[in-house]
């Protein structure tokens, strides 16, 4: 009995990851579509709902554990991403295929702001919790961000108008998604040629099912988030014996950054990776600024919970020393370096290692 009722949890586990992910794939290509009929700017649309879309996983189990009162499930799935994200899907791709000649216009800002953030969050969960008032401060640090990344498209806008035939700026978190989809179709926007030569007023149509689509993905992602909680917990509790957070911050996750992995990959098989490092760096900001202090804020007076400190420290450090060293690289050198990535998906595996290590040997 007790085997049957591991296999269904693990079972609504795996479930849930495919919800998440298919259910924000059609989550973001309807609400762009929508986007378009209202004939907002394709700049503008990257820089909201595209930016916001790629960590749709990860913002949905975030903010359904906090909600179901597992602080510790919302804050390891949000540390674990950023750490996954930079360390192993942008590591991987430097170690299959180092970037040379990268535009680094606009990089440093990014940067820099990644920093700060990873210094805040480091600061902020000293104390074991992060308090309301952080959490607002760290709302606050997401709308800089959306408002520099408007800011940023309407620049581009312009300079398009003026030089037709200039790059877009590469360092911008939806940079992929707005080059022509003859070069570019990621993960979560496959628009096609055959969409594009629809009649004007026979797209028009799609808008209602695109809407129902758009419904059908928030409540797909919605479905899978509270899966992934209950199970996890139970699964950690009743049959592994070890802390969620511990199972959050390392296979959750690793699950929930599934999607920037295979789009990285489409990358890197295209010799575009360099593209998307500033998609990553944009994700990764919304994961430390909206889910954390989003999470917070649903948790209320009494603050996100953050008991395993150890776990989040070595996240956040390994998040702010790889942005460094990127940083440098970049800003230098305009590449990368294959002994780069090899040194952070190495630092991500030991990582991994390093929890499991913490949970026999709880000494940390």
């Amino acid at each position: 009995m007790a085997g049957s009722n591991l296999f269904l949890i693990i079972f609504f586990v795996l479930l849930a990851f495919v919800l998440i992910i298919f259910g924000g794939d059609f989550f973001i290509n309807s609400a762009v579509w929508i986007a378009k009929k209202t004939k907002i700017p394709a700049l503008i649309i990257g820089a909201t709902v595209v930016s916001i879309g790629t960590t749709l996983p990860e913002i949905f189990v975030s903010l359904t554990a906090a909600a179901k009162g597992y602080s510790d499930v919302a804050a390891g799935n949000a540390s674990g991403s950023m750490l996954s994200n930079l360390a192993l899907v942008l590591g991987l791709s430097i170690l299959l295929k180092p970037a040379k000649g990268i535009e680094k216009r606009g990089y440093l800002q990014k940067f820099v702001l990644l920093l700060a953030l990873c210094a805040a969050l480091i600061g902020f969960v000293a104390d074991g919790r992060i308090a309301l008032w952080e959490s607002v401060l760290l709302l606050v640090f997401f709308a800089l961000f959306i408002g520099l990344e408007i800011f940023g498209a309407v620049k581009e806008m312009r300079r398009n108008r003026e030089t037709p035939n200039a790059p877009l700026d590469a360092s911008l978190a939806f940079f992929p998604f707005s080059i022509p989809f003859a070069q570019w179709q990621p993960v979560f926007f496959k628009e096609t040629p055959m969409a594009n030569s629809i009649p004007k007023t026979m797209q028009a149509a799609f808008l209602p099912g695109d809407s129902l689509l758009f419904l059908a993905g928030a409540a797909a992602i919605g479905v899978g988030a509270n899966l992934m909680v209950d199970n996890v917990v139970v699964l950690c509790g009743s049959y592994l014996h070890i802390p969620p957070a511990v199972v959050s911050c390392t296979v959750v996750a690793f699950g929930t950054s599934l999607p920037e992995l295979i789009t990285m990959i489409k990358a890197t098989r295209k010799n575009e990776a360099a593209l998307s490092y500033g998609n990553i760096i944009g994700a990764n900001f919304i994961n430390g600024s909206l889910i954390f202090g989003m999470s917070g804020v649903i948790t209320g007076a009494g603050g996100l919970i953050a008991d395993d400190r150890f776990a989040l420290f070595f996240a956040f450090g390994l998040v702010a020393l790889f942005t460094l060293g990127l940083t440098l690289s970049v800003m230098l050198k305009a590449k990368t370096y294959r002994a780069m990535g090899a040194v952070m998906v190495a630092s991500y595996l030991a990582y991994c290692v390093l929890m499991a290590v913490k949970v026999s040997f709880p000494v940390f």
